[in-house]
């Protein structure tokens, strides 16, 4: 599963997956901030936007620098 800010980069992720011959890959659409039109109005809810669970802050061992 591939998700993005808003979309574009992770279906260009998943589409070179698929075309490395990967099957199973996922493109969340809307990204985490919403697929966004060209005046900056969001087209698609993202992550955020629907609803879903976010976290701002995470305990020290689940920082880049604890996972290590």
């Amino acid at each position: 599963m591939l998700g993005c800010k808003t979309a574009g980069r992770s279906l260009r992720a998943a589409e070179m997956l698929a075309g490395l011959g990967y099957q199973h890959v996922v493109d969340m659409q809307g990204g985490f901030e919403g697929e966004r039109d060209a005046g900056g109005r969001v087209i698609v809810q993202g992550w955020k936007e629907s609803g879903l669970p976010v976290e701002a802050t995470s305990p020290p061992e689940k920082s880049y620098e604890g996972l290590k």
